[in-house]
Protein backbone atom coordinates (compact mmCIF):
# COMPACT_ATOMS: atom_id res chain seq x y z
CA UNK A 1 0.00 0.00 0.00
CA UNK A 2 1.42 3.41 -0.99
CA UNK A 3 1.57 5.85 1.92
CA UNK A 4 3.53 8.92 2.83
CA UNK A 5 3.88 10.83 6.10
CA UNK A 6 4.58 14.43 7.06
CA UNK A 7 4.30 16.64 10.14
CA UNK A 8 1.93 19.62 10.37
CA UNK A 9 3.87 21.95 12.66
CA UNK A 10 1.03 24.45 13.08
CA UNK A 11 -1.28 21.67 14.34
CA UNK A 12 1.34 19.57 16.09
CA UNK A 13 0.18 16.37 14.40
CA UNK A 14 1.54 13.73 12.10
CA UNK A 15 -0.33 13.22 8.83
CA UNK A 16 -0.52 9.83 7.12
CA UNK A 17 -1.81 9.82 3.55
CA UNK A 18 -2.95 6.52 2.04
CA UNK A 19 -2.91 6.82 -1.77
CA UNK A 20 -4.66 3.52 -2.47
CA UNK A 21 -8.01 5.25 -3.00
CA UNK A 22 -6.89 8.38 -4.84
CA UNK A 23 -7.70 9.25 -8.44
CA UNK A 24 -5.98 12.30 -9.97
CA UNK A 25 -7.16 14.62 -12.72
CA UNK A 26 -4.52 16.30 -14.88
CA UNK A 27 -5.22 19.26 -17.12
CA UNK A 28 -3.02 21.75 -18.92
CA UNK A 29 -3.90 25.41 -18.99
CA UNK A 30 -5.60 26.58 -22.14
CA UNK A 31 -2.71 28.29 -23.98
CA UNK A 32 -5.13 30.93 -25.28
CA UNK A 33 -5.97 32.03 -21.73
CA UNK A 34 -2.80 31.32 -19.78
CA UNK A 35 -0.99 34.38 -18.45
CA UNK A 36 1.78 32.38 -16.79
CA UNK A 37 3.08 30.50 -19.80
CA UNK A 38 2.81 32.35 -23.08
CA UNK A 39 4.13 31.15 -26.45
CA UNK A 40 7.75 32.18 -26.65
CA UNK A 41 8.85 34.28 -29.63
CA UNK A 42 11.93 32.05 -29.83
CA UNK A 43 11.84 28.32 -29.16
CA UNK A 44 14.18 26.61 -26.72
CA UNK A 45 16.57 24.14 -28.40
CA UNK A 46 16.90 21.97 -25.27
CA UNK A 47 15.02 21.41 -22.00
CA UNK A 48 17.81 22.77 -19.75
CA UNK A 49 17.89 25.75 -22.13
CA UNK A 50 14.36 26.72 -21.06
CA UNK A 51 15.78 27.78 -17.66
CA UNK A 52 12.59 26.50 -16.01
CA UNK A 53 11.87 25.61 -12.40
CA UNK A 54 11.02 21.93 -12.76
CA UNK A 55 8.66 20.67 -10.05
CA UNK A 56 8.58 17.21 -11.66
CA UNK A 57 10.60 15.55 -14.37
CA UNK A 58 8.63 15.70 -17.62
CA UNK A 59 8.28 12.60 -19.75
CA UNK A 60 10.01 14.47 -22.57
CA UNK A 61 13.21 14.46 -20.50
CA UNK A 62 13.12 10.66 -20.65
CA UNK A 63 12.35 10.78 -24.38
CA UNK A 64 15.34 13.03 -25.05
CA UNK A 65 17.65 11.00 -22.79
CA UNK A 66 16.61 7.90 -24.72
CA UNK A 67 17.12 9.67 -28.06
CA UNK A 68 20.68 10.71 -27.20
CA UNK A 69 21.50 7.21 -25.97
CA UNK A 70 19.83 5.46 -28.91
CA UNK A 71 21.77 7.50 -31.47
CA UNK A 72 25.07 6.60 -29.84
CA UNK A 73 24.05 2.96 -29.49
CA UNK A 74 22.95 2.65 -33.11
CA UNK A 75 26.12 4.41 -34.32
CA UNK A 76 28.28 1.99 -32.32
CA UNK A 77 26.37 -0.99 -33.73
CA UNK A 78 26.75 0.34 -37.29
CA UNK A 79 30.53 0.54 -36.86
CA UNK A 80 30.66 -2.92 -35.25
CA UNK A 81 28.61 -4.39 -38.09
CA UNK A 82 30.84 -2.71 -40.66
CA UNK A 83 34.11 -3.97 -39.14
CA UNK A 84 32.81 -7.25 -37.72
CA UNK A 85 32.81 -9.05 -34.37
CA UNK A 86 33.72 -12.65 -33.45
CA UNK A 87 30.06 -13.54 -34.05
CA UNK A 88 29.21 -11.27 -36.97
CA UNK A 89 31.46 -11.09 -40.07
CA UNK A 90 32.04 -7.47 -41.06
CA UNK A 91 30.00 -5.92 -43.84
CA UNK A 92 33.23 -4.54 -45.28
CA UNK A 93 34.70 -8.05 -45.60
CA UNK A 94 31.44 -9.33 -47.09
CA UNK A 95 31.61 -6.72 -49.85
CA UNK A 96 35.33 -7.30 -50.40
CA UNK A 97 34.76 -11.05 -50.70
CA UNK A 98 31.88 -10.58 -53.11
CA UNK A 99 34.00 -8.19 -55.18
CA UNK A 100 36.74 -10.81 -55.40
CA UNK A 101 34.23 -13.36 -56.71
CA UNK A 102 32.74 -11.01 -59.31
CA UNK A 103 35.87 -9.18 -60.52
CA UNK A 104 37.38 -12.10 -62.56
CA UNK A 105 34.18 -12.21 -64.63
CA UNK A 106 34.66 -8.64 -65.88
CA UNK A 107 34.75 -8.26 -69.66
CA UNK A 108 34.90 -4.75 -71.18
CA UNK A 109 32.49 -5.74 -73.93
CA UNK A 110 30.08 -7.56 -71.62
CA UNK A 111 26.53 -6.29 -71.19
CA UNK A 112 25.33 -9.09 -68.95
CA UNK A 113 23.98 -8.75 -65.38
CA UNK A 114 27.37 -9.67 -63.91
CA UNK A 115 28.72 -6.28 -65.01
CA UNK A 116 25.88 -4.40 -63.28
CA UNK A 117 26.36 -6.52 -60.16
CA UNK A 118 30.10 -5.79 -60.10
CA UNK A 119 29.58 -2.03 -60.59
CA UNK A 120 27.10 -1.98 -57.69
CA UNK A 121 29.43 -3.77 -55.27
CA UNK A 122 32.48 -1.76 -56.34
CA UNK A 123 30.54 1.50 -56.01
CA UNK A 124 29.28 0.56 -52.54
CA UNK A 125 32.81 -0.38 -51.46
CA UNK A 126 34.12 2.98 -52.67
CA UNK A 127 31.84 4.74 -50.17
CA UNK A 128 33.99 3.54 -47.25
CA UNK A 129 37.44 2.91 -48.75
CA UNK A 130 39.57 3.60 -51.80
CA UNK A 131 39.17 0.93 -54.47
CA UNK A 132 42.07 0.39 -56.85
CA UNK A 133 40.86 -0.35 -60.37
CA UNK A 134 43.12 -0.78 -63.39
CA UNK A 135 40.40 -1.23 -66.01
CA UNK A 136 39.49 2.24 -67.30
CA UNK A 137 35.97 1.35 -68.46
CA UNK A 138 35.08 -0.31 -65.15
CA UNK A 139 36.54 2.66 -63.27
CA UNK A 140 34.43 5.09 -65.32
CA UNK A 141 31.27 3.00 -64.85
CA UNK A 142 31.85 2.98 -61.10
CA UNK A 143 32.43 6.73 -60.98
CA UNK A 144 29.23 7.31 -62.97
CA UNK A 145 27.22 5.01 -60.68
CA UNK A 146 28.48 6.90 -57.62
CA UNK A 147 27.72 10.26 -59.27
CA UNK A 148 24.19 9.14 -60.19
CA UNK A 149 23.56 7.89 -56.65
CA UNK A 150 24.86 11.03 -54.94
CA UNK A 151 22.75 13.23 -57.24
CA UNK A 152 19.70 11.68 -55.53
CA UNK A 153 20.08 13.70 -52.33
CA UNK A 154 16.94 12.22 -50.77
CA UNK A 155 18.58 8.78 -50.80
CA UNK A 156 22.27 9.56 -50.44
CA UNK A 157 22.46 12.45 -47.94
CA UNK A 158 23.46 11.24 -44.43
CA UNK A 159 20.95 12.41 -41.81
CA UNK A 160 20.84 12.17 -38.03
CA UNK A 161 23.86 10.74 -36.26
CA UNK A 162 25.26 9.51 -39.57
CA UNK A 163 26.59 13.06 -40.14
CA UNK A 164 28.82 12.82 -37.05
CA UNK A 165 31.89 11.38 -38.78
CA UNK A 166 33.21 10.41 -42.24
CA UNK A 167 33.04 6.71 -41.25
CA UNK A 168 29.35 6.93 -40.41
CA UNK A 169 28.66 8.98 -43.52
CA UNK A 170 30.34 6.29 -45.61
CA UNK A 171 28.31 3.50 -43.99
CA UNK A 172 25.09 5.45 -44.63
CA UNK A 173 25.87 5.90 -48.33
CA UNK A 174 27.13 2.33 -48.74
CA UNK A 175 24.01 0.78 -47.24
CA UNK A 176 21.59 3.17 -48.93
CA UNK A 177 23.13 2.24 -52.28
CA UNK A 178 22.75 -1.46 -51.44
CA UNK A 179 19.06 -0.87 -50.58
CA UNK A 180 18.34 0.03 -54.21
CA UNK A 181 15.92 -2.09 -56.21
CA UNK A 182 17.60 -4.54 -58.63
CA UNK A 183 16.17 -6.27 -61.65
CA UNK A 184 15.70 -10.01 -61.37
CA UNK A 185 18.73 -10.91 -63.52
CA UNK A 186 21.12 -8.63 -61.58
CA UNK A 187 19.74 -9.97 -58.27
CA UNK A 188 20.32 -13.56 -59.41
CA UNK A 189 23.87 -12.72 -60.50
CA UNK A 190 24.61 -11.40 -57.01
CA UNK A 191 22.88 -14.37 -55.41
CA UNK A 192 24.95 -16.79 -57.53
CA UNK A 193 28.16 -15.04 -56.44
CA UNK A 194 27.13 -15.37 -52.78
CA UNK A 195 26.21 -19.03 -53.22
CA UNK A 196 29.66 -19.75 -54.62
CA UNK A 197 31.18 -19.19 -51.17
CA UNK A 198 29.36 -20.52 -48.11
CA UNK A 199 31.05 -17.99 -45.83
CA UNK A 200 29.80 -15.08 -47.94
CA UNK A 201 26.28 -16.51 -48.01
CA UNK A 202 26.26 -16.96 -44.23
CA UNK A 203 27.60 -13.43 -43.66
CA UNK A 204 24.99 -11.92 -46.02
CA UNK A 205 22.13 -13.69 -44.25
CA UNK A 206 23.38 -12.40 -40.90
CA UNK A 207 23.42 -8.86 -42.27
CA UNK A 208 19.79 -9.32 -43.30
CA UNK A 209 18.75 -10.58 -39.87
CA UNK A 210 20.46 -7.86 -37.80
CA UNK A 211 18.59 -4.81 -39.27
CA UNK A 212 15.37 -6.84 -39.29
CA UNK A 213 15.68 -7.08 -35.51
CA UNK A 214 17.48 -3.81 -34.79
CA UNK A 215 14.96 -1.75 -36.80
CA UNK A 216 12.09 -3.82 -38.22
CA UNK A 217 11.27 -6.67 -40.65
CA UNK A 218 12.38 -6.03 -44.21
CA UNK A 219 9.94 -4.17 -46.46
CA UNK A 220 11.16 -5.43 -49.84
CA UNK A 221 12.28 -8.82 -51.21
CA UNK A 222 15.89 -9.85 -50.68
CA UNK A 223 17.99 -11.43 -53.44
CA UNK A 224 16.66 -14.94 -52.79
CA UNK A 225 12.97 -13.97 -52.58
CA UNK A 226 10.33 -13.62 -55.26
CA UNK A 227 9.59 -10.17 -56.62
CA UNK A 228 9.85 -8.07 -59.75
CA UNK A 229 12.59 -6.10 -58.01
CA UNK A 230 14.86 -7.30 -55.21
CA UNK A 231 17.43 -5.69 -52.91
CA UNK A 232 20.87 -6.70 -51.71
CA UNK A 233 20.15 -5.17 -48.27
CA UNK A 234 16.41 -4.30 -48.19
CA UNK A 235 15.07 -1.41 -46.09
CA UNK A 236 12.79 -2.02 -43.10
CA UNK A 237 9.03 -1.80 -42.69
CA UNK A 238 7.12 0.46 -40.27
CA UNK A 239 3.55 1.26 -39.22
CA UNK A 240 3.72 4.64 -40.96
CA UNK A 241 5.22 3.15 -44.11
CA UNK A 242 2.47 0.55 -44.39
CA UNK A 243 -0.16 3.23 -43.81
CA UNK A 244 1.20 5.41 -46.63
CA UNK A 245 1.25 2.44 -49.02
CA UNK A 246 -2.24 1.38 -47.96
CA UNK A 247 -3.76 4.83 -48.50
CA UNK A 248 -1.77 6.09 -51.47
CA UNK A 249 -0.57 3.11 -53.48
CA UNK A 250 -2.10 4.48 -56.69
CA UNK A 251 -2.95 8.12 -55.88
CA UNK A 252 -1.23 11.17 -54.43
CA UNK A 253 -2.07 12.38 -50.91
CA UNK A 254 -4.77 15.07 -50.91
CA UNK A 255 -3.95 18.68 -50.14
CA UNK A 256 -3.45 19.15 -46.40
CA UNK A 257 -2.90 15.46 -45.62
CA UNK A 258 -0.91 14.97 -42.39
CA UNK A 259 0.58 11.54 -41.88
CA UNK A 260 1.05 11.87 -38.12
CA UNK A 261 -2.57 13.04 -37.72
CA UNK A 262 -3.64 9.93 -39.60
CA UNK A 263 -1.46 7.69 -37.44
CA UNK A 264 -2.97 9.21 -34.28
CA UNK A 265 -6.50 8.76 -35.65
CA UNK A 266 -5.90 5.09 -36.46
CA UNK A 267 -4.40 4.49 -33.01
CA UNK A 268 -7.34 6.16 -31.23
CA UNK A 269 -9.91 4.28 -33.29
CA UNK A 270 -8.17 0.98 -32.60
CA UNK A 271 -7.53 0.41 -36.32
CA UNK A 272 -3.78 0.20 -35.73
CA UNK A 273 -2.50 -2.22 -33.11
CA UNK A 274 1.02 -1.21 -32.10
CA UNK A 275 1.65 -4.30 -29.95
CA UNK A 276 4.97 -5.82 -31.10
CA UNK A 277 4.77 -9.25 -32.71
CA UNK A 278 7.44 -11.99 -32.50
CA UNK A 279 8.77 -10.66 -35.83
CA UNK A 280 8.92 -7.02 -34.70
CA UNK A 281 12.19 -5.16 -34.43
CA UNK A 282 13.37 -2.54 -31.95
CA UNK A 283 11.63 0.28 -33.86
CA UNK A 284 8.21 -1.35 -33.33
CA UNK A 285 8.97 -1.64 -29.60
CA UNK A 286 9.96 2.04 -29.47
CA UNK A 287 6.84 3.10 -31.38
CA UNK A 288 4.67 1.00 -29.03
CA UNK A 289 6.25 2.82 -26.08
CA UNK A 290 5.10 6.20 -27.50
CA UNK A 291 1.45 5.19 -27.95
CA UNK A 292 0.47 6.05 -24.31
CA UNK A 293 0.98 9.72 -25.21
CA UNK A 294 -2.01 9.64 -27.60
CA UNK A 295 -4.30 7.15 -25.83
CA UNK A 296 -3.47 7.73 -22.13
CA UNK A 297 -7.07 6.88 -21.18
CA UNK A 298 -6.49 3.29 -22.34
CA UNK A 299 -3.37 2.72 -20.22
CA UNK A 300 -3.26 0.95 -16.79
CA UNK A 301 -2.52 4.22 -14.97
CA UNK A 302 -5.87 5.61 -16.21
CA UNK A 303 -7.47 3.84 -13.24
CA UNK A 304 -5.84 6.55 -11.10
CA UNK A 305 -5.57 9.52 -13.49
CA UNK A 306 -8.05 11.48 -15.59
CA UNK A 307 -6.45 13.37 -18.48
CA UNK A 308 -8.01 16.74 -19.39
CA UNK A 309 -8.55 17.95 -22.96
CA UNK A 310 -5.79 20.57 -22.98
CA UNK A 311 -3.31 18.24 -21.27
CA UNK A 312 -4.05 15.55 -23.85
CA UNK A 313 -3.16 18.09 -26.54
CA UNK A 314 0.20 18.64 -24.80
CA UNK A 315 0.78 14.88 -24.67
CA UNK A 316 -0.06 14.62 -28.37
CA UNK A 317 2.60 17.24 -29.12
CA UNK A 318 5.08 15.12 -27.18
CA UNK A 319 4.09 12.07 -29.24
CA UNK A 320 4.77 13.95 -32.48
CA UNK A 321 8.25 14.99 -31.35
CA UNK A 322 9.02 11.56 -29.88
CA UNK A 323 7.92 9.90 -33.11
CA UNK A 324 10.15 12.16 -35.23
CA UNK A 325 13.18 11.66 -32.98
CA UNK A 326 12.71 7.88 -32.92
CA UNK A 327 12.28 7.65 -36.68
CA UNK A 328 15.40 9.76 -37.24
CA UNK A 329 17.55 7.27 -35.34
CA UNK A 330 16.49 4.55 -37.80
CA UNK A 331 16.41 6.81 -40.88
CA UNK A 332 18.96 4.88 -42.94
CA UNK A 333 17.26 1.54 -42.51
CA UNK A 334 13.60 2.58 -42.66
CA UNK A 335 11.87 2.48 -46.03
CA UNK A 336 10.78 5.89 -47.37
CA UNK A 337 7.67 4.86 -49.35
CA UNK A 338 6.47 6.81 -52.38
CA UNK A 339 3.31 8.60 -50.77
CA UNK A 340 -8.91 31.21 4.14
CA UNK A 341 -7.89 33.18 7.46
CA UNK A 342 -8.43 32.94 11.21
CA UNK A 343 -6.75 30.27 13.27
CA UNK A 344 -4.11 27.86 12.06
CA UNK A 345 -4.05 27.27 8.32
CA UNK A 346 -5.66 24.03 7.16
CA UNK A 347 -3.58 20.94 6.52
CA UNK A 348 -3.07 20.96 2.77
CA UNK A 349 -2.95 17.61 0.97
CA UNK A 350 -1.86 17.95 -2.65
CA UNK A 351 -0.94 15.41 -5.35
CA UNK A 352 2.73 14.53 -5.16
CA UNK A 353 4.33 13.58 -8.46
CA UNK A 354 8.04 13.54 -9.15
CA UNK A 355 7.69 12.26 -12.74
CA UNK A 356 5.06 12.91 -15.39
CA UNK A 357 2.70 9.97 -14.73
CA UNK A 358 2.89 7.97 -17.97
CA UNK A 359 3.80 4.68 -16.33
CA UNK A 360 3.10 2.52 -19.36
CA UNK A 361 5.42 4.57 -21.55
CA UNK A 362 8.28 3.98 -19.12
CA UNK A 363 7.53 0.24 -18.86
CA UNK A 364 7.35 -0.24 -22.62
CA UNK A 365 10.57 1.68 -23.17
CA UNK A 366 12.33 -0.46 -20.56
CA UNK A 367 11.08 -3.57 -22.39
CA UNK A 368 12.42 -2.13 -25.66
CA UNK A 369 15.92 -1.78 -24.15
CA UNK A 370 15.81 -5.34 -22.85
CA UNK A 371 14.73 -6.47 -26.33
CA UNK A 372 17.54 -4.67 -28.17
CA UNK A 373 20.14 -5.87 -25.63
CA UNK A 374 19.07 -9.46 -26.27
CA UNK A 375 19.09 -8.93 -30.04
CA UNK A 376 22.56 -7.41 -30.02
CA UNK A 377 23.84 -10.11 -27.69
CA UNK A 378 22.56 -12.74 -30.09
CA UNK A 379 23.87 -11.15 -33.30
CA UNK A 380 27.08 -9.41 -32.15
CA UNK A 381 27.95 -11.34 -28.99
CA UNK A 382 28.00 -10.04 -25.40
CA UNK A 383 31.81 -9.89 -25.51
CA UNK A 384 31.63 -7.39 -28.37
CA UNK A 385 29.03 -5.32 -26.48
CA UNK A 386 31.17 -5.33 -23.35
CA UNK A 387 34.17 -4.10 -25.35
CA UNK A 388 32.29 -1.54 -27.46
CA UNK A 389 31.57 2.07 -26.51
CA UNK A 390 28.60 4.24 -27.41
CA UNK A 391 29.46 6.77 -30.12
CA UNK A 392 29.15 10.48 -29.20
CA UNK A 393 29.27 13.49 -31.53
CA UNK A 394 32.86 14.21 -30.48
CA UNK A 395 34.18 10.80 -29.46
CA UNK A 396 32.98 7.79 -27.50
CA UNK A 397 31.53 7.07 -24.06
CA UNK A 398 33.77 5.89 -21.24
CA UNK A 399 31.32 3.18 -20.19
CA UNK A 400 30.97 -0.23 -21.86
CA UNK A 401 27.99 -0.36 -24.21
CA UNK A 402 26.55 -3.41 -22.43
CA UNK A 403 26.62 -1.61 -19.07
CA UNK A 404 24.91 1.45 -20.55
CA UNK A 405 22.18 -0.70 -22.09
CA UNK A 406 21.47 -2.29 -18.72
CA UNK A 407 21.50 1.17 -17.08
CA UNK A 408 18.98 2.58 -19.58
CA UNK A 409 16.61 -0.33 -19.02
CA UNK A 410 16.81 0.17 -15.25
CA UNK A 411 16.27 3.95 -15.60
CA UNK A 412 12.92 3.39 -17.33
CA UNK A 413 12.05 0.38 -15.15
CA UNK A 414 12.55 2.58 -12.07
CA UNK A 415 10.47 5.41 -13.55
CA UNK A 416 7.59 2.97 -14.07
CA UNK A 417 7.84 1.77 -10.46
CA UNK A 418 8.00 5.33 -9.05
CA UNK A 419 4.96 6.52 -11.01
CA UNK A 420 2.87 3.53 -9.97
CA UNK A 421 3.82 4.12 -6.34
CA UNK A 422 2.96 7.83 -6.53
CA UNK A 423 -0.40 7.01 -8.14
CA UNK A 424 -1.23 4.62 -5.30
CA UNK A 425 -0.88 1.24 -6.99
CA UNK A 426 1.39 0.01 -4.22
CA UNK A 427 5.04 -0.15 -3.27
CA UNK A 428 7.49 -1.44 -5.91
CA UNK A 429 8.48 -5.04 -5.47
CA UNK A 430 11.86 -5.90 -4.02
CA UNK A 431 13.19 -6.59 -7.51
CA UNK A 432 12.38 -3.04 -8.61
CA UNK A 433 13.79 -1.19 -5.60
CA UNK A 434 17.36 -0.90 -7.02
CA UNK A 435 15.94 0.40 -10.33
CA UNK A 436 13.79 2.96 -8.50
CA UNK A 437 16.87 4.10 -6.54
CA UNK A 438 18.88 4.49 -9.74
CA UNK A 439 16.09 6.54 -11.31
CA UNK A 440 15.71 8.79 -8.24
CA UNK A 441 19.43 9.57 -8.36
CA UNK A 442 19.11 10.57 -12.02
CA UNK A 443 16.03 12.70 -11.29
CA UNK A 444 18.04 14.82 -8.86
CA UNK A 445 20.43 15.95 -11.60
CA UNK A 446 18.80 15.21 -14.96
CA UNK A 447 19.15 18.81 -16.19
CA UNK A 448 22.94 18.44 -15.86
CA UNK A 449 23.09 15.19 -17.84
CA UNK A 450 25.34 15.80 -20.87
CA UNK A 451 22.87 13.96 -23.11
CA UNK A 452 20.16 16.49 -22.22
CA UNK A 453 22.27 19.41 -23.50
CA UNK A 454 22.40 18.03 -27.05
CA UNK A 455 20.22 19.86 -29.54
CA UNK A 456 17.66 17.32 -30.82
CA UNK A 457 15.98 19.54 -33.43
CA UNK A 458 15.77 17.75 -36.75
CA UNK A 459 13.87 17.20 -39.98
CA UNK A 460 12.92 13.61 -40.73
CA UNK A 461 11.54 12.35 -44.07
CA UNK A 462 8.15 10.57 -43.99
CA UNK A 463 7.40 9.77 -47.63
CA UNK A 464 8.10 11.01 -51.14
CA UNK A 465 5.15 12.48 -53.05
CA UNK A 466 5.77 11.41 -56.65
CA UNK A 467 3.11 13.73 -58.08
CA UNK A 468 4.39 16.85 -56.31
CA UNK A 469 8.03 15.74 -56.60
CA UNK A 470 8.56 16.79 -53.00
CA UNK A 471 9.39 15.05 -49.74
CA UNK A 472 6.87 15.14 -46.87
CA UNK A 473 8.83 15.69 -43.66
CA UNK A 474 8.21 16.11 -39.94
CA UNK A 475 10.27 18.91 -38.38
CA UNK A 476 10.91 19.31 -34.63
CA UNK A 477 11.45 23.06 -34.22
CA UNK A 478 12.07 23.36 -30.48
CA UNK A 479 10.36 23.39 -27.10
CA UNK A 480 8.03 25.59 -25.06
CA UNK A 481 6.98 25.22 -21.41
CA UNK A 482 3.39 24.38 -20.47
CA UNK A 483 1.67 24.24 -17.07
CA UNK A 484 -0.18 21.11 -15.94
CA UNK A 485 -2.50 21.14 -12.93
CA UNK A 486 -2.97 17.97 -10.89
CA UNK A 487 -5.98 17.69 -8.58
CA UNK A 488 -7.82 14.94 -6.75
CA UNK A 489 -10.82 13.54 -8.55
CA UNK A 490 -11.12 10.99 -5.74
CA UNK A 491 -9.37 11.93 -2.53
CA UNK A 492 -6.89 9.72 -0.67
CA UNK A 493 -7.56 8.53 2.88
CA UNK A 494 -5.94 10.72 5.54
CA UNK A 495 -5.20 9.72 9.14
CA UNK A 496 -4.05 12.24 11.78
CA UNK A 497 -1.73 10.95 14.50
CA UNK A 498 -1.54 12.72 17.87
CA UNK A 499 -4.40 15.06 16.96
CA UNK A 500 -6.07 17.27 19.54
CA UNK A 501 -9.84 17.09 19.97
CA UNK A 502 -10.38 20.38 18.14
CA UNK A 503 -8.73 19.12 14.96
CA UNK A 504 -10.87 17.18 12.54
CA UNK A 505 -11.66 16.59 8.91
CA UNK A 506 -12.66 20.25 8.48
CA UNK A 507 -9.00 21.21 9.06
CA UNK A 508 -7.90 19.29 5.95
CA UNK A 509 -7.98 20.86 2.51
CA UNK A 510 -7.30 18.93 -0.67
CA UNK A 511 -5.46 21.26 -2.98
CA UNK A 512 -4.04 21.13 -6.49
CA UNK A 513 -0.42 20.92 -7.62
CA UNK A 514 1.08 22.59 -10.62
CA UNK A 515 3.83 21.17 -12.74
CA UNK A 516 5.79 22.40 -15.68
CA UNK A 517 5.87 20.11 -18.68
CA UNK A 518 7.23 20.54 -22.18
CA UNK A 519 5.30 21.24 -25.36
CA UNK A 520 7.49 20.36 -28.36
CA UNK A 521 6.71 22.41 -31.46
CA UNK A 522 6.67 20.34 -34.64
CA UNK A 523 5.26 20.68 -38.14
CA UNK A 524 4.60 18.37 -41.07
CA UNK A 525 5.24 19.97 -44.47
CA UNK A 526 6.53 19.45 -48.01
CA UNK A 527 10.10 20.41 -48.86
CA UNK A 528 12.22 20.20 -51.97
CA UNK A 529 15.36 19.38 -50.01
CA UNK A 530 15.86 17.74 -46.61
CA UNK A 531 18.48 19.53 -44.46
CA UNK A 532 20.67 17.54 -42.11
CA UNK A 533 20.75 18.36 -38.38
CA UNK A 534 23.52 20.96 -38.57
CA UNK A 535 21.89 22.78 -41.49
CA UNK A 536 18.45 22.78 -39.86
CA UNK A 537 19.70 23.90 -36.45
CA UNK A 538 21.62 26.75 -38.07
CA UNK A 539 18.43 27.73 -39.92
CA UNK A 540 16.47 27.69 -36.64
CA UNK A 541 19.08 29.90 -34.94
CA UNK A 542 19.02 32.33 -37.85
CA UNK A 543 15.22 32.56 -38.26
CA UNK A 544 14.19 32.27 -34.59
CA UNK A 545 10.38 32.16 -34.77
CA UNK A 546 8.22 29.21 -35.76
CA UNK A 547 6.71 30.94 -38.78
CA UNK A 548 10.06 32.17 -40.06
CA UNK A 549 11.63 28.73 -39.69
CA UNK A 550 8.82 27.04 -41.62
CA UNK A 551 8.89 29.62 -44.40
CA UNK A 552 12.68 29.25 -44.78
CA UNK A 553 12.39 25.46 -44.75
CA UNK A 554 9.82 25.50 -47.55
CA UNK A 555 12.00 27.82 -49.60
Amino acid sequence: MSRYYFASESHGVGVEVDLSSQVLALEAEDPRRSWRVRPLPHLGPTLPGLQAHWTWTPAMAFVLKAKAFDDGLYAAVELLAQEGTPRLPGKRELLRGLHQVLRPHWRPEATDPLKSALVLIQSALSMTEAVEESERKLRLLTMQAVKDFESQEGASKPLGFYSWSPRLQGVFKQDRMLQGELSRDVAEALLGALQSDERLMTAWRKHLRLPARLTNPLAKPALDEEGLYRCFLPPSDSHEGRLVKKLFAVKAPPEGFQLVDELIKWLRLGRLDSTPTPESGWYDHQFHALVPFVVPEKMPEAARVRFGRHYRAELEAQFRAGFALTRETHIKQLETPAAGAGGPPPIIIEPRLSIEPLAEFYRRRADAYRFVREVLGEHLGEEALADARRVLPGGVSEEPLLDELVWMEQLFRGAHAIVRQELGFGEPGAGLLPAAGLTRRWLRQWTKDADMSRDPRCVVPLFFDAERQKMKVLAVLGFQPAIVQAMFERQPQVTLHGARGDIGAHDIDFGASQYLTVCPVSAELYVSRVPDRAEFQALCAEQGTTQAILEALQR
